[in-house]
């Protein structure tokens, strides 16, 4: 069961959803967390509006769900509003990829204070929907709309395979 508990008492794994369903393409996190909900209710999926409400997260692996910006590269080029990423080396991701958290505060930052308040990180892996709109007021877009669940689909999927790995040991 992916909700199971480890030996030091944490939840094994829970899916973190980021974003304001009010600002456009932000608003994929909690999209993606009702997608969850409804299609893997066994899953322990939590919404948050802010990279600093994952401090009150406590398992020992984390899967964030969040919208994302791309940042030019002039070899890859820019991805289309609506590609998922799966990133399981968040900090490496945000260098080399180009990928920029919709937050003034990046998720990394974030998860190295959870590291000095718990004393141990957890694993975090990441699912980012390129997002192309993020106006106060605005719905999400088509395209991130239609990725909804094909990142649900990757965030359940990360989650339990985290899971059967940590059961292995």
């Amino acid at each position: 069961m992916v909700t199971g508990s480890t030996e030091r008492g944490h939840p094994r794994g829970c899916i973190v959803c980021l974003g304001h369903s009010d600002r456009g393409d932000d608003g994929v996190g909690p999209l993606v967390a009702d997608e969850i909900r409804r299609s893997h209710p066994d899953v322990d999926v939590r919404e948050c509006r802010d990279p600093f409400d994952v401090l009150d997260v406590v398992a020992d692996t984390v899967v964030v769900v969040d919208a994302a910006r791309i940042v030019a590269d002039p070899v890859r080029g820019t991805d289309a509003a609506g590609t998922v990423h799966v990133v399981t080396d968040v900090e490496q991701a945000q260098a080399s990829r180009g990928l920029a958290s919709t937050h003034g505060l990046g998720l990394a930052e974030v998860l190295a204070l959870v590291g000095e308040i718990e004393g141990d990180r957890p694993r975090v892996m990441l699912v980012a929907v390129v997002g192309e709109r993020f106006d106060m007021g605005a719905g999400a877009s088509d395209a991130v709309t239609a990725a909804v669940p094909a990142a649900a689909e990757q965030a359940v999927r990360l989650l339990r395979e985290s899971s059967e790995t940590a059961g292995e040991r």
